[in-house]
């Protein structure tokens, strides 16, 4: 026996998906390709912010 549920439309199901322009497509393969770079100076810097502002 098959039972049959509606299901409720959500927001989700609603939300239309854009294909990425070129431009967003170069932007997201520039990102991607990048070298990371690593400073002692970056991460004193995330910590002092840290310290001042949560807790």
């Amino acid at each position: 026996m098959v039972q049959i549920i509606e299901k409720k439309e959500t927001l989700l199901d609603r939300v239309l998906t854009v294909q990425p322009t070129q431009r967003v497509k170069r932007q997201r393969q520039h990102y991607l390709d990048r070298k990371l770079v690593y400073t002692i100076d970056r991460d004193r810097i995330e910590v002092k912010v840290m310290k001042e502002t949560e807790g």
